[in-house]
């Protein structure tokens, strides 16, 4: 790497110096052949005051940069070395743009360099990333960083950034970095001579492939083959799991659920495990799993979140391998669409496309190939954009006979599918599950036994599959795909393979027309649907959502006639191009000798994706005019699209599903998760998951953690009830007492809302508070990101309130001093008005019972508990509950609600006295 690169970093007043902002901090890291040769930076007097949050953002005060010299001073050296160099940053288009703004006021109008932008090249290089922000970029590459948001720091971790993105460049294998090479061109970045540079070396190299393996101009990483040796002879195998463990350090409860855990599967019963947060539940349930794989077959392991998948392959499984003196063979399943699909990968390569996301996601996916064994999506951190093309590229589902002839040696799905049928332990999700069960276990291997971890996940994903989704977006990709004639996409390049070997092509011109018949008629429906509802819902919706119970045989008028028209229309186009399809299906069969595996592979595609549109029409069809069973409802938004519907259907009830379907058919079921019991009693979940028949043994472990110590729940006696004030009023206190809460406890804040409105309300309230200028606020669809996203931004501010709902209420894990405060604005009930609900509660009302004591307070319990369980996540956690909701302590059910979580201290007093306590504890 001959080449000069001089890697910049700017911390400023704000992002916009066409409004003012300006530079506080500037700094270079000057980079020649391969070495740091030259370091600079400064403090720049702005000439205005520094706000506030950033101030804390940066560490950088109106003191600091007082006696700091005018950026005119800084500029001619800052000219100076960049000239005949690359201008580096991390997110270039801001640093470079700020700068040559901050330039042409000092009189340089002509500042142009070669830029790089390591945000860029980091996607591209560095695929398996889980995040490209600077200081989790830096912490996964291990590269010290010891003042983030500091210019000289950020500049200096950039430069270490650059030279590990070039040395991995130079490793790649020269079919990579030819392939690379013509996509650059379409990169922000000016990489292009560098990596000619580099091909230009390699190509005069004798190259050595033992790492990867190079097929079709694609070089993949070489699966490399595990060895497993036995610690010691198979004849002292002993029986007793106890027999191996004796010296692991079980935490408290731990050893108490390994046991009922062997117990159940050793007498093929199922079992219900209640484990609190710190138990450690994932290596009391794999110990004894994997030892009685050895002697009864294979245990399955299901879960609901990627993340503790991950965590059982890469950490709890490596322990167990370490902890027991036999080999077993633990493999990973996942559905079919989570894997790539090598042959249409070749396929989208060579498309010649100027899309930036695509281009970008074609990129990672090549440097991926280098270093993955799986092809499982859940390992690149691909840009938003780029899931676009994923759908083009995955494996997927057919009905076709189509046989992949080409890359089926190296397909990754079939790589992983075989690999599971050697396995002893199957780890894989909720959802692939539920699909086993509703094709009659013709996916998973076959199995006796099961742990299903996160078990609370179960119904709900039971549901989903048996129940339909569906959205215009849905639809929309699948024309997308098929294209037009006009345009390059499947249709097109079908029609081209038959002009090849001589097939009449007048039915692609009919078929064309059909699907813009159907691309403007699905369009249309939707769009009536959601008038429809706008029509309907009569009463007035603060939210921008709608959920709408849908009756087919109730609804009526214009609207709904319009719909039923709209419906006719598109059944008899699908029927129309069903036929042709069919005929064409046939010649492509009959053809076989004369056309190549990549032509039959656009071909399967083409076939595929009328499947798939026939399939989604039908189940309109279904949806809008069946009677069937299932509860119906539809969402809009009142302020999106205009054919933003949503088109939803679930059985009120699964467990009869999960009894006949599931649990009868297997010998052991252990359901564990750290929510299965209502106020001590695990009636609820083994009613809904239909375990009444089945008697299945049960055990509750709380957590070890010491809440009297690490914890105190405090509920302000001073706040009115919602039911006698308005909601503004009602909103106003709350945001008052969040905000004196805040000042106290120095942010750190989490605050758990029940709907969107209210924590909207709060927001704005909390944005106008002055004396909260020094916090930065994060709100759930406030803030753009998702709750991952969210959650991280949170942790990197020292005073920070986040404000969600729904999703933060579980699987948010923010440990120690990131989070000293969990304030729950109120009970989390489901609204009386949800169509699922009420559905569910008119059945239980219908049978003579009590839906509030059968239905609503369970599931309000449940929720309650896992909003409770994002405080303390370890034994070192320290924080205060803050309810704001007075039910909890003036009702009767409010008992409850405190017995179902851990024993702590409840202060109930006006919040001023709160607000002493709180100093004390803290």
């Amino acid at each position: 790497m001959k080449k000069r690169f001089v890697v910049v970093d700017l911390e400023t007043t704000g992002n916009s110096p066409k409004k003012g902002d300006r530079i506080i901090q500037f700094a270079a890291v000057v980079i020649e052949n391969g070495e740091i040769i030259e370091r600079f930076a400064t403090f720049v007097n702005p000439q205005k005051k520094i706000p506030s949050f950033i101030e804390q953002f940066t560490g950088i005060s109106d003191d600091v940069v007082a006696n700091a010299p005018d950026f005119s001073i800084v500029a001619p050296e800052v000219v100076s070395m960049c000239k005949d160099a690359y201008f580096v940053a991390h997110n270039v288009p801001f640093d470079y743009s700020f700068l040559q703004e901050e330039l042409a006021n000092c009189g340089y109008r002509s500042f142009e360099c070669l830029t790089i932008d390591t945000v860029e090249l980091s996607r591209v290089m560095l695929p398996l990333a889980d995040s490209y922000k600077l200081g989790q970029l830096a912490e996964s590459l291990s590269l010290p960083h010891e003042n983030p948001h500091q210019a000289d720091s950020d500049a200096e971790v950039t430069a270490e950034i650059l030279l590990k993105i070039m040395n991995k460049i130079e490793t790649l294998p020269l079919v990579t970095l030819r392939k690379l090479y013509t996509l650059s061109k379409n990169f922000k970045s000016d990489i292009v001579e560098i990596l000619g540079d580099i091909i230009d070396q390699k190509s005069d190299e004798i190259q050595d492939s033992k790492d990867f393996d190079v097929y079709r101009g694609i070089a993949l990483r070489k699966k490399q083959i595990q060895v497993l040796e036995d610690n010691q002879e198979v004849h002292t195998y002993s029986k007793d799991i106890e027999a191996y463990i004796e010296h692991f350090p079980f935490r408290k409860g731990q050893l108490e659920m390994l046991k009922l855990t062997s117990h159940a599967l050793e007498t093929n019963q199922h079992a219900l495990i209640e484990a609190g947060t710190g138990i450690g539940k994932s290596i009391a349930y794999l110990l004894p799993a994997i030892h009685l794989s050895k002697t009864k077959g294979r245990v399955i392991i299901s879960t609901n979140t990627l993340q503790l998948q991950q965590q059982l392959i890469e950490k709890d499984i490596e322990i167990a391998r370490n902890l027991l003196p036999y080999t077993f063979r633990a493999e990973l399943l996942k559905g079919k669409g989570n894997y790539l699909s090598l042959r249409k990968f070749e396929q989208v390569l060579y498309e010649e496309t100027d899309n930036y996301d695509e281009v970008l996601t074609k990129a990672q996916i090549l440097v991926w190939l280098t270093e993955t064994e799986t092809g499982d999506i859940d390992e690149i951190n691909l840009p938003s954009g780029g899931k676009l093309l994923w759908e083009r590229v995955k494996c997927s589902h057919s009905s076709t006979n189509f046989q992949d002839t080409i890359w089926e040696s190296r397909c990754f799905y079939q790589r992983a599918r075989n690999a599971v049928k050697m396995a002893d332990i199957i780890i894989t999700n909720h959802a692939l599950l539920v699909r086993d069960i509703s094709s009659g276990f013709d996916i998973l291997p076959a199995y006796d036994r099961i742990i299903i971890d996160e078990a609370h996940h179960l119904e709900i994903q039971a549901k989903k599959h048996v129940g339909t989704l569906l959205h215009f977006l849905g639809i929309h990709t699948i024309l997308l795909q098929l294209g037009q004639l006009e345009t390059n996409e499947l249709i097109a390049k079908t029609k081209k393979i038959a002009e090849s070997v001589g097939i009449e092509t007048q039915a692609f011109i009919t078929a064309n027309q059909l699907l813009k018949e159907i691309k403007s008629g699905v369009s249309d429906l939707f769009r009536s649907i959601r008038n429809h509802i706008l029509q309907q819902a009569n009463e007035q919706h603060a939210s921008n959502r709608i959920q709408y119970p849908f009756l087919s045989n109730v609804e009526s008028g214009i609207t709904w006639q319009e719909v039923i028209e709209r419906l006719q229309a598109l059944i008899i186009s699908k029927k129309e191009l069903s036929v042709i399809i069919d005929n064409q299906k046939e010649w492509i069969y009959q053809q076989n000798a004369m056309i190549t595996p990549i032509q039959f592979g656009i071909l399967h595609d083409y076939l595929v994706c009328f499947d798939l549109l026939a399939e989604k029409l039908d189940k309109i069809e279904d949806f809008l005019l069946s009677k069937a069973e299932h509860i119906k409802w539809i969402e809009i938004e009142t302020r999106g699209p205009v054919n933003s519907a949503t088109l939803y259907a679930e059985p009120t009830d699964i467990s009869d599903y999960l009894a006949d379907h599931f649990f009868t058919n297997k010998k052991s079921v252990i359901m564990t998760s750290a929510t299965l019991t209502v106020d001590q009693s695990f009636q609820y979940s083994i009613e809904r998951n239909g375990l009444i028949d089945f008697h299945p043994l049960t055990l509750s472990i709380p957590s070890p953690f010491d809440y009297e110590k690490q914890a105190a729940i405090m509920i302000p006696t001073d706040l009115p009830m919602i039911n006698t004030v308005s909601l503004e009023e009602y909103v106003h206190s709350i945001a008052l007492q969040i905000a004196e809460i805040a000042i106290k406890t120095k942010g750190r804040m989490l605050v758990l809302f029940t709907a969107y409105e209210m924590l909207k309300l709060t927001y704005n309230y909390l944005k106008e508070m002055s004396f909260l200028d020094q916090f930065v606020l994060i709100a759930q669809s406030i803030s753009s990101g998702s709750r991952a996203k969210l959650t991280k931004n949170f942790q990197a501010f020292d005073k920070a309130i986040l404000l969600g709902t729904n999703s933060f209420w579980e699987g948010v894990d923010i440990p120690g001093e990131d989070l000293t405060a969990l304030v729950i604005v109120r009970l989390p009930f489901t609204p009386p008005n949800d169509p699922v609900f009420a559905v569910r509660a008119k059945q239980i009302e219908d049978k003579g019972g009590d839906s509030f004591r059968e239905l609503s307070l369970p599931e309000a319990i449940i929720r309650f508990k896992q909003g409770v369980g994002r405080l303390i996540r370890s034994e070192n956690d320290k924080g205060i509950i803050f309810i704001m909701d007075r039910r909890i302590i003036t009702t009767s059910y409010g008992r409850k609600f405190l017995s179902s979580i851990p024993a702590m201290k409840v202060h109930k007093k006006p919040l001023q006295e709160l607000l002493q306590e709180i100093e004390e504890w803290i």
